[in-house]
């Protein structure tokens, strides 16, 4: 990874110095700030089940929700070049600098219902209530995360209407952007809610303050924008903008440490983007930029589980992310 933040930070600031040598020194800028990424990634696993021995079962969904959550100070590093009045070409580096430890939640529901019948104490839990929506394992954890986000977008700007003071236009424009979120996960409390109903007996909690679980997930994001920009008093720009991704590919990798246990998942699904940002000049070239943003990814597709590097089950999975952020910036207009 540190490779990869290292080229895009020499294409962040080489490549607009560059088109800019070689076309006429067309104007570009550079920013650099940080902010603040809060929000949750969470998987969910059920639903249509094979066994490596080729048997088949349709469990409940979901059987097993992991909400990791996304809370984490980064540094951003923005390039933008004026091809024309119309086009511009952006791209942007987002890297963790400090991570906020949060916690992690674990939940599995209807557990002693898989495989078969479950004999229980009808005096404690009848049979309808001890059904798959009951909640039978539950944990908290404290999870750590490395992020990176990487975003290139190309926009074109249609004709300002020109007022006094002030100009409105609009745009529309395609991007890609690629998100890569690293956690860490320790400090296991795990206890069973509906264990004492079931069995008779409060099974209790267990503890465990090593690493426990470690996840890895990629978002790969191709989408399209349009939104307003108004320019007030020749300094002051703002500009919104809402993005659809038709097309998103997630690969994401769990290691359940304490089983021995690896699943993969390839998924795919859509995703929305809303942006809103505030620029103004400071002084000469310099300027100043607040730029706020929600994103929410929805995917599904299969799970692959492996205990002891032997595949056990393939399951059907979904993962879902919602992501807000605030960055402030400092830049310079080279022109």
């Amino acid at each position: 990874m540190n490779k990869l933040i290292l080229v895009a930070i020499l294409l962040i600031i080489v490549i607009p110095a560059h088109l800019s040598a070689e076309a006429n020194k067309l104007p570009y800028d550079v920013k650099v700030g940080t902010g603040l990424l809060h929000g949750d990634t969470t998987y969910q696993i059920g639903g249509k089940t094979v066994y490596s021995d080729g048997s088949r079962e349709t469990i409940h969904f979901p059987l097993s929700e992991l909400e990791f959550p996304i809370n984490t100070y980064m540094l951003s590093i923005n390039g933008t070049i004026e091809f024309s009045k119309q086009l511009t070409g952006n791209l942007g580096l987002k890297k963790t600098i400090v991570d906020a430890s949060d916690t992690f939640k674990d939940s599995d529901w209807g557990v002693w219902h898989i495989g078969g019948e479950l004999p229980h104490d009808s005096s404690t839990c009848p049979p309808t209530l001890c059904t798959a929506d009951s909640l039978d394992i539950y944990s908290e954890s404290d999870a750590t995360l490395d992020a990176l986000i990487f975003d290139i977008n190309l926009r074109y700007k249609f004709l300002d209407r020109t007022f006094k003071k002030s100009s409105l236009g609009l745009f529309a424009g395609v991007g890609y952007r690629y998100e890569y979120f690293d956690y860490k996960v320790s400090d296991l409390d795990q206890w069973y809610p509906s264990f004492e109903d079931y069995f008779g007996f409060d099974f209790g909690h267990e503890y465990e303050s090593s690493t426990v679980l470690t996840y890895a997930v990629h978002y790969n994001i191709a989408y399209m924008e349009a939104g307003a920009s108004i320019s007030l008093f020749n300094s002051i720009e703002i500009d919104g903008s809402i993005g659809y991704s038709p097309l998103v590919y997630v690969l994401d990798r769990d290691n359940h440490l304490l089983r021995d246990k690896i699943s993969r998942g390839e998924l795919y699904g859509h995703a929305m983007l809303y942006s809103l940002n505030l620029s103004g000049n400071i002084w000469g070239n310099w300027f100043a930029a607040i730029h706020m943003n929600y994103t929410s990814i929805d995917t599904e597709g299969e799970q692959k589980q492996y205990i002891s590097n032997l595949l056990y089950a393939t399951i059907d999975e979904e993962v879902t992310s919602h992501q807000t952020s605030a960055f402030v910036n400092i830049g310079y207009v080279f022109r």
